[in-house]
């Protein structure tokens, strides 16, 4: 927003852009208002926009100069010099653009859509080492080559996929149109999470912030719809009340259902298995499995088939209002429970009121510990956000073999996790802020102490956990990253307060 006062007509004058239109508000000293909106189609408009009114934006601090340049018609082209685009992608109203322009780093860049309704820097954009083009700069072009941070990357507002882009360069006071077009955009965002994130992980010449601020428009947090079908629930008229809901989600990776319904076979029989699938792609064989089990398992199983994506936290969500059962157990597909003892005696815990929530020691198939219960850290090599740990991961397990035992901690992990339905309903269930699976069962941790209620860890050496492998084929690519650390950032902004306060109260005491 710029405001200015224009003594000739005694008015202020205040310029907004938004969504694509300028509005220039006009107010006389006593305050009665005039509004003229210009919606600018294309860069040649800039000059129809009456001097008085241009007078304002001119004296932008970032855009001003190359506003007055089109605006005065002093463009040109710039010899030997070129702009590509290699990939684009558009969402939600902004394109991601990746290219090359020889000198990128060393050069002042504008990027404009929709003609000129949005202007931005190339402060804004992230550079990419590009020594590929260094040789092409020399011996193609014939050009000098200052650096190898030839590449950029960067995501500007742009009313439809159809619109034009056009790139100034700025130099002596003059502009520079060096491309105008409508870039190719691809159906798949895939190529933009590891080419932003490599900047900062591999060359280091990209802040993370800079990444993130990038990337977080990209990364979906799902469907906010919860449509979905029941398509074999509990049977009650032959079973009873259940006396425990345990909640499976399961996405991309269905073949976990075969151990799941091994585990259903072995439980008491008036536990109900709350089989999710967050995944349209795997539903056939999830429905196969599960409509052509036995009837003595079928009727312990409520399946739920949710009509699109929603994540892992809103999932749980939606399973929790259909548990028939007082008490909840969230567990993760690729969970293995040995013995069920141990959780018949977390479930004691719950109901003696001691605990709100109780988590489980999870080994990995070795025997080492792969959970023991979470602590909050940050991460100087991750902008210093709060990263949760998992003590003693890898480790022989210390506590004794055969003596299950509750101990009281700071935080349990989600794959895992048993409390009242009453209780997890109360508290909102998982937070929706976060995509996909990461950092809602700390969030939920921190939320209960923060409440001056207690979480309780059960030690024992009889369940397993097979770390993140129903979840492997997403967590594996660069968007399965960049949504961590997103969904991290999220998570420090939302609890460094606290944990601060924390952290400052144990070193005092």
């Amino acid at each position: 927003m710029i405001t200015d006062r224009i003594d000739d007509h005694q008015m202020i004058a205040r310029l907004e852009k938004k969504s694509g239109i300028i509005t220039i508000k006009l107010s006389d000293i006593s305050f009665e208002r005039l509004e003229v909106s210009v919606i600018k189609t294309s860069v040649s408009d800039i000059a129809q926009i009456p001097p008085i009114l241009a007078k304002v934006w001119i004296r932008d601090e970032r855009f001003g100069r190359v506003f007055e340049a089109i605006y005065s018609k002093r463009l040109r082209v710039m010899e030997k010099s070129s702009a590509f685009i290699d990939y684009a992608y558009y969402s939600n109203g902004l394109i991601y653009l990746n290219g090359w322009l020889p000198n990128f780093s060393r050069i002042e860049v504008f990027f404009l859509s929709d003609g000129a309704a949005h202007i931005s820097h190339s402060d804004d954009s992230i550079s990419h080492i590009r020594s590929d083009v260094t040789n092409y700069v020399t011996s193609q072009l014939k050009m000098e080559s200052f650096t190898d941070a030839h590449g950029f990357s960067l995501a500007i507002p742009k009313c439809s996929a159809a619109s034009d882009v056009s790139i100034v360069i700025m130099s002596g006071g003059e502009a520079f149109f060096i491309y105008s077009g409508v870039p190719e955009v691809s159906n798949s965002a895939e190529r933009i999470f590891p080419t932003v994130l490599d900047s900062w992980r591999h060359y280091g010449n990209t802040p993370l912030k800079k990444c993130l601020d990038l990337l977080a428009p990209f990364i979906s947090k799902g469907s906010c719809q919860t449509d979905y079908r029941v398509q074999t629930r509990y049977s009650t008229d032959l079973l009873g009340k259940p006396a425990l809901s345990i909640i499976i989600p399961f996405y991309k990776e269905w073949k976990f259902i075969f151990s799941v319904l091994s585990l259903a076979r072995k439980s008491p029989e008036n536990w109900e298995w709350i089989i999710v699938c967050d995944d349209p792609g795997i539903s056939h064989h999830l429905s196969s499995m599960v409509l052509n089990s036995e009837d003595s398992l079928r009727r312990r199983i409520t399946f739920l088939n949710l009509m699109q994506n929603v994540g892992f936290g809103s999932a749980n969500n939606v399973a929790a209002n259909e548990a028939g059962s007082a008490h909840l157990l969230l567990m993760n597909s690729d969970i293995w429970i040995a013995d069920f003892k141990v959780i018949e005696l977390a479930l004691e815990e719950i109901k003696g009121s001691k605990f709100k929530i109780i988590g489980f020691t999870l080994l990995f198939e070795d025997g080492t510990i792969q959970h023991d219960g979470i602590s909050y850290k940050r991460a100087r090599d991750y902008d210093d956000m709060y990263l949760v740990n998992h003590p003693g991961k890898g480790l022989p397990p210390t506590f004794e073999r055969d003596l299950p035992e509750a101990i009281e901690c700071r935080g349990v992990t989600g794959a895992l996790m048993l409390m009242e339905k009453q209780y997890y309903k109360r508290v909102g269930g998982f937070n929706k802020i976060y995509v996909g699976g990461d950092f809602e069962d700390a969030d939920l941790c921190l939320s209960t102490i923060s409440a001056n209620e207690k979480i309780g860890l059960m030690r024992s050496r009889s369940i397993f956990h097979l770390e993140r492998q129903s979840i492997r084929k997403d967590g594996m690519s660069g968007f399965g990253f960049a949504r961590t650390l997103v969904n991290c950032r999220k998570f420090t902004e939302r609890w460094s307060p606290f944990l601060d306060k924390q952290l400052e109260t144990n070193s005092n005491a």
